[in-house]
């Protein structure tokens, strides 16, 4: 989880008056936490999935097992509104991504925006699809006929497919996007923030103060004071 926006609130803008691009921070932040919790809300929802099925496979009570099936449906659904969740934050962090590349033009912003377009393209396409589910369900796309989608959003291990597609929600697919939000905040820091006078002050003055807490605790041990 990241706790990182809030430092470079007001220090990436292009103008004084402007709080645009910290805004789009502080939202983008939002989503990538989202989508970590929802990760991890993911893997364990999968988890109980799989502990209930073994469950039923050794029970040999019709009526426990009846109960269960029933407690299965649900967590499927559950799993389900996880899934879209996930793909829904994914959708935002692209959005709110192309949007800072406009309101800070930056070369390595927009090469961070196409890679992440690369990694996560298909997963937009399919948040795409969630959201108007209502329009695939006619076949159609943007008003454009489509061809009948017959995979509704179905489960295979890490796997989450649709229309024949499978998307992969794990640990390595979480490690690329917390590296592309870290990229994201290395371009700031470097490219905006540190020409910032405010912000390279109030980072001279809580480096100074680390470093007194330091040297505060070292002569405590030492037994100075």
């Amino acid at each position: 989880m990241y706790k990182l926006a809030w430092k470079y609130w007001g220090h990436i803008d292009s103008a004084p008056n402007n709080r645009s691009a910290s805004l789009i921070l502080y939202h983008l932040e939002h989503y990538i936490n989202g989508a970590i919790m929802q990760t991890a809300r993911i893997q364990r929802t999968r988890k109980n999935i799989d502990k209930n099925l073994r469950e039923e496979m050794s029970s040999v009570k019709i009526a426990a097992y009846a109960s269960r099936t029933r407690s299965r449906d649900f967590s499927l659904l559950r799993l389900y509104c996880d899934y879209h969740f996930y793909f829904d934050c994914i959708g935002q962090i692209n959005k709110l991504l192309k949007r800072l590349c406009k309101e800070l033009p930056s070369s390595d912003l927009k090469n961070i925006h196409t890679k992440f377009t690369e990694i996560f393209g298909e997963d937009i396409d399919l948040r795409d699809a969630l959201e108007h589910i209502d329009e695939r369900a006619i076949n159609k796309k943007r008003g454009e006929p489509i061809a009948p989608i017959r995979d509704w959003g179905n489960f295979a291990g890490e796997l989450f497919s649709f229309a024949g597609r499978g998307h992969a929600v794990n640990k390595q697919q979480l490690n690329k996007l917390t590296q592309i939000y870290e990229k994201i905040i290395d371009v700031l820091h470097r490219n905006y923030a540190t020409q910032n006078q405010g912000f390279v002050l109030r980072e001279q003055m809580e480096q100074r103060a680390r470093q007194s807490k330091s040297l505060l605790r070292y002569l405590k041990k030492t037994g100075v004071i």
